[in-house]
């Protein structure tokens, strides 16, 4: 959103209130204390935001360039606008909180939708690399084999914690362009000049016979030559899953190390 006083009241009384009510953290970059560019800061904080809000009223160029760059990252803002008429017909097909200046009605309503997104963002699947959980940002290291590497993500639910898993999504955040074995690898560079790759991992073919509840999907990436022999080939390792028709963007800091 702008940084104009005349939003300051719809930001602290119902943006930042309907927040905090629904126990979310709220903070606006010209908020926090950081050394790089603020533009820098502001891709750095969409890529890392749990939850993203974007207050269209009166259609500011930099909030629909940084939605544009959310959406970009496969990231689904909030949405919050005063008039339906300030909602560009690019965007018009989302869910859109119209307000009409009633900041009362703003804070109610966005607090049901931060209270469903919180309670989405508090799950976290049971995966596992190797028998390797992700949650706790272990590292791993896989050699290359003829120019490939391969890996499975298992799926190790309790009854408790279990969902039932349609779709699992890798992205891998490298510093050079990885190319994955069957052409469906989504190179895109980011404004740090990395590259995110967008990957659609494999069901594993055995799921149906593994125990219980559990599943596995096979990972198999064709290395581009010399990309191993970088420091830090994969930097970020982000896990996208989905079950009954809900999408979560689960962020395991893992590195994989990939050596020749």
């Amino acid at each position: 959103m702008p940084f104009a006083g005349t939003f300051s009241d719809i930001y602290e009384l119902g943006i930042k209130a309907a927040c905090q009510e629904a126990g979310a953290d709220c903070e606006r970059v010209d908020e926090q204390q950081f050394d790089e560019g603020v533009l820098e800061r502001i891709y750095n904080q969409i890529a890392k935001a749990d939850i993203i809000i974007a207050e269209l009223t009166g259609r500011n160029a930099n909030v629909f360039y940084e939605l544009g760059y959310a959406h970009a990252l496969q990231r689904r803002p909030i949405l919050i606008a005063q008039q339906a008429e300030e909602i560009p017909f690019d965007v018009k097909h989302y869910p859109i909180i119209t307000y009409g200046g009633n900041i009362a009605q703003l804070k109610r309503q966005l607090k049901e939708r931060v209270i469903r997104a919180v309670e989405k963002h508090r799950w976290k699947p049971d995966l596992c690399i190797e028998g390797v959980g992700l949650e706790d940002s272990p590292e791993f290291e896989f050699r290359v084999s003829h120019g490939m590497v391969e890996f499975h993500i298992d799926y190790h639910p309790s009854e408790q914690n279990y969902h039932d898993l349609s779709s699992l999504g890798v992205d891998l955040i490298t510093s050079d362009i990885l190319i994955n074995e069957n052409g469906r690898s989504v190179p895109m560079r980011k404004p740090d000049n990395r590259v995110s790759h967008s990957l659609r991992p494999q069901e594993g073919i055995d799921s149906q016979n593994l125990p219980g509840l559990h599943k596995s999907w096979l990972v198999r990436l064709r290395i581009k030559e010399g990309f191993a022999r970088q420091v830090k080939p994969v930097e970020e390792f982000i896990v996208k899953v989905g079950a009954a028709r809900i999408t979560w963007d689960i962020r395991f800091f893992a590195r994989l190390m990939i050596v020749e």
